[in-house]
């Protein structure tokens, strides 16, 4: 194998240093270990921020959906039973909504008028609501 005369010149001067430094020091070790400390910490209050911010989305990403869902119940009892039906104790309040542990749908209606209602459908979890009106106008 060939190496260049500057190697030869280097040689002497980089096995001594080998020789004199057998690893690294205490205080290199508690350095590095201090700083992996500093940055793990971090991280993890990085990850249960984003992990919290998950969660509060998905609440209302499935609150909504309970909404819409109402939303659309509403239109097909005005279809299927009537202008007259949609009224306040025929939609009782509906604890654990859709199977959805921990959300509440509640529905109130507003004759405006006696072809038109409002309907408002507000579901409710710990920690937030999300509401929407819907206005229900009498079939011919």
């Amino acid at each position: 194998m060939f190496f260049s005369p500057f190697f030869y010149l280097f040689q002497d001067k980089m096995v001594a240093k080998r020789d004199n430094e057998a690893g690294f020091s205490l205080t290199e070790v508690m350095i590095s270990i201090a700083l992996l400390g500093i940055i793990s910490t971090s991280l993890l209050v990085v990850l249960q921020e984003l992990s919290t911010r998950t969660i509060v989305l998905q609440k209302q990403t499935q609150a909504l959906m309970l909404v819409q869902s109402g939303l659309e119940r509403i239109l097909f009892e005005n279809d299927q039973k009537g202008f007259g039906w949609l009224q306040s104790k025929n939609f009782p309040d509906e604890h654990d909504a859709d199977g959805l542990l921990g959300f509440v749908r509640h529905y109130s209606f507003t004759q405006l008028s006696s072809v038109l209602k409002q309907v408002a459908v507000r579901v409710s979890w710990e920690g937030g609501q999300k509401n929407e009106i819907l206005w229900v106008r009498k079939s011919k």
